[in-house]
């Protein structure tokens, strides 16, 4: 079980992101989502082609730890929608053939331009069984969402590369 508990801005972050992303034909508008945790900060951009980084982190000599795998979301709220009113996430991933993982966001909080929030999230054995509890509990799926994700490794941090129908993103988390 991993608990993240938000402390500081990424300000360290800004210029490994920025080589990064650089590489491909950002949108003017990126939108910038951060999450700075206790062992643990995300930072995702928006990005107008996922090419160019990954050619960028293949010359870097980053590790391709995960090819592109397809991974199904479930997002689930009371049925009063109390976890999304309050700005709570609660997540069931699948990825492939790996084990599900259950994650549970709590509400966001802007400072300084980035989003900052408590992540609590833990592999479990059965999503099956995951999502019966959940459901048995009264929470019910409001939302399901596919992605296509490839994982890099690079400098002591996760490269996420992610295709989704609504746009291209490239996460990139690790160590605070």
């Amino acid at each position: 079980c991993k608990t993240n508990f938000a402390r500081r801005a990424p300000e360290k972050w800004s210029a490994f992101a920025s080589m990064l992303v650089k590489a491909s034909n950002r949108n003017k508008r990126c939108s910038v989502l951060c999450e700075m945790a206790f062992e643990e900060i995300e930072v995702k951009f928006y990005v107008r082609a996922l090419g160019p980084i990954a050619d960028r982190l293949d010359r870097l000599g980053a590790e391709l730890e995960r090819p592109r795998l397809l991974e199904v979301n479930l997002r689930f709220d009371l049925p009063d929608a109390s976890l999304g009113r309050s700005d709570r996430v609660l997540r069931l991933r699948k990825s492939g053939g790996e084990a599900a993982r259950l994650t549970y966001k709590g509400p966001g909080e802007q400072r300084g331009g980035v989003r900052i929030r408590e992540e609590i999230e833990f592999t479990v054995g059965d999503g099956a069984a995951a999502r019966a509890f959940l459901e048995a509990l009264g929470f019910q799926v409001v939302t399901t969402y596919e992605k296509y994700r490839r994982i890099y490794a690079f400098a002591g941090r996760h490269i996420m590369l992610d295709e989704l129908p609504f746009g291209l993103f490239v996460e990139i988390e690790g160590e605070s």
